[in-house]
């Protein structure tokens, strides 16, 4: 490599900058493979952040479903102005500081939400953070096209 020209050694430079590349590429793939058989990999029912972002409109298919879940309000005033028909108040400021109230089954589904969905989303990651196993939060009662209770 001393005696060979300039050209010739920066040609074989990037030869080796690619081959190293492709190197690393192919290894993080095999990686990932080994991770996916050995079931590590996260799948698309428990993302990275710990909870499912569904909509209002799956949401209200679920409670109409009959399905055995807790619709939870975070919101930390307005519960009494107005909300979903079955929904508990547990606001969002307790939760990040670790009260969770009346939701003691950390199995039963919990469909979360605030006023606009900043909220539920910082309760829903909290909450699954404490240990509860299927969180899903569905934004605000803003989106909410059905019922409203007071």
């Amino acid at each position: 490599m001393l005696f060979m020209s300039k050209r010739k050694r920066r040609k074989l430079k990037r030869k080796m900058i690619g081959m190293a590349f492709k190197a690393s590429v192919i290894g993080a793939a095999l990686l990932y493979a080994k991770g996916v058989k050995k079931g590590k990999a996260r799948s698309k029912a428990a993302p990275a952040t710990g909870y499912k972002k569904i909509t209002a409109d799956e949401a209200a298919k679920l409670i109409d479903s009959g399905m055995d879940l807790r619709i939870v309000d975070v919101r930390n005033e307005g519960y009494e102005s107005g909300h979903i028909p079955g929904a508990i108040s547990v606001p969002s400021n307790g939760i990040m500081n670790g009260d969770v109230g009346p939701l003691t089954d950390k199995d039963q589904t919990l469909l979360v939400y605030c006023h606009r969905g900043f909220k539920s989303k910082e309760a829903a990651q909290k909450l699954a953070e404490l240990g509860y196993t299927d969180v899903r939060e569905f934004g605000g009662i803003i989106d909410w096209k059905g019922e409203i209770e007071k």
